[in-house]
């Protein structure tokens, strides 16, 4: 069966290593998290093959997969928006939310929004 990016995503926040062929943006996906994809099923079977036989490499893949969905899963992504919509509402800057070196998951205005929307 060929993954789509919900299923994926419940996939990969369940800790299960996915595996699929890189097409519709799913290989970028996996790629960005450290899981596996190729654009052919042999070279999807060579990467789950080497997976298999390499326990250091499964441990290396579960760990880059888990620190992916920390930084991208819903609250995060949330925050995200409710920063952009809190700019915008206030006539300021837009701010910088792709970047991994900002801490943009503690951002106060994000709680703010929440109760204003909230009220």
């Amino acid at each position: 069966m060929q993954l789509n990016q919900g299923r994926l995503a419940h996939a990969q926040g369940t800790g299960t290593i996915v595996a699929d062929r890189d097409f519709e943006g799913i290989g970028e996906t996996l790629r960005l998290s450290g899981l596996p994809s190729a654009e052919s099923i042999e070279g999807l079977a060579e990467r789950i093959a080497e997976i298999v036989m390499n326990p250091a490499l499964k441990r290396e893949i579960m760990h880059k997969n888990m620190n992916y969905i920390r930084e991208f899963y819903f609250p995060n992504q949330t925050r995200k928006h409710l920063m952009i919509y809190d700019a915008i509402i206030n006539s300021a800057p837009l701010p910088v939310v792709d970047k991994r070196d900002i801490d943009y998951y503690k951002h106060k205005a994000s709680m703010d929004i929440i109760r204003r929307l909230a009220a």
